[in-house]
């Protein structure tokens, strides 16, 4: 996910290196210093965020606010699908249905 040698979008003569840096959120009453990306210009020195770095600071953001509502995150559901072979699972029932659909749709023609 490095953006090191990105041209900066701002002065066109920079090349973005990507940092680290934490960020103090607070939900329901909850407070954590989460750990963001970000990119800074070698040149100009402006700090932005690249799409891909969005998106992750997003999960990041997300996974806070599941454990502060005492869900599971999204890497714990996945862990759990898988030890109970529910990936599997859903894959054979996408399948069977697909497989209704067609045959519903060929018996209408």
């Amino acid at each position: 996910m490095g953006t090191h040698g990105t041209i900066c979008p701002i002065c066109e003569s920079g090349h973005l290196a990507e940092e680290l840096g934490g960020n103090a959120v607070e939900y329901k009453g909850a407070s954590q210093e989460l750990v963001m990306l970000f990119s800074v210009c070698d040149a100009c020195g402006s700090e932005q965020v690249t799409d891909g770095q969005s998106r992750a600071n997003k999960r990041a953001m997300i996974e806070f606010k599941k454990q502060v509502e005492d869900l599971l995150t999204g890497i714990e559901v996945k862990c759990l699908r898988n030890k109970l072979g529910l990936a599997k699972l859903r894959r054979l029932r996408y399948s069977v249905v697909g497989q209704w659909r067609f045959r519903n749709m060929k018996m209408m023609t």
